[in-house]
């Protein structure tokens, strides 16, 4: 992507950026303050916001921005996105084609396995309306997996593991490197050790964007 820019209305323009890569299978963090404009990149890049570019290439060629692919996103406040009903049911969200193999690589990679150990039921557990039954935490893990079946070439997850513990956010994207090698993490945060985990650290200070490492090893 080339040129980008991010307008808010009211605000102006928020995010901007001379140029960034996505390589496949890269884990991406995006760190910067808050109020740095962390979510409204990610809500531009998931189609929630206007966003301008002068080009947009895939394989160095150039193509519209149709062509990036398959989104998968997960939003830092989920409430509202998983209805009455099991864990189960909420993770498949009326999916028929998903194999029982795919259903629990995406349990697992999301760190959902652990908690449905301790629950009552497992993923027959009954969560309620909006998931009212489960922490922000459970509910979060619950919305990760049901996007890892969607098959996204790229994930965005907009402070979904800063709300973790570190140990926690480790062990979800070395499962996630694991399940899923060829698919694009990006992931905004603000703690700063988060950078020590990614391939990438790009660094969003009062709206520039700009790449501080890559590890192409």
């Amino acid at each position: 992507m080339e040129g980008l820019s991010v307008k808010r209305v009211g605000r102006g323009e928020v995010v901007r950026a001379p140029a960034i890569v996505f390589r496949a299978g890269a884990h991406i963090c995006v760190y910067g303050e808050s109020g740095a404009g962390k979510t409204s990149l990610s809500l531009a890049l998931a189609g929630f916001l206007k966003m301008a570019l002068s080009a947009l290439t895939v394989d160095d060629a150039p193509v519209q921005r149709s062509a990036i692919g398959r989104l998968g996103v997960v939003l830092a406040e989920p409430r509202g996105l998983a209805g009455d009903g099991t864990i189960r049911d909420n993770v498949l969200f009326d999916r028929c084609d998903i194999s029982e193999g795919q259903y629990r690589t995406a349990i697992v990679a999301s760190g959902l396995s652990a908690i449905l150990e301790a629950l009552p039921g497992g993923d027959e557990a009954v969560i309620g309306g909006s998931g009212h039954k489960l922490s922000d935490g459970q509910l979060k893990r619950l919305c990760l997996a049901r996007a890892l079946l969607a098959g996204p070439r790229m994930l965005l997850l907009d402070e979904l593991l800063s709300a973790m513990e570190y140990g926690a956010r480790r062990t979800i994207l070395e499962h996630l490197r694991k399940e899923y090698p060829r698919m694009t993490v990006l992931a905004t945060a603000h703690d700063r050790r988060d950078r020590d985990l990614y391939h990438e650290v790009w660094h969003l200070n009062e709206g520039i964007l700009s790449v501080e490492r890559v590890d192409r090893s």
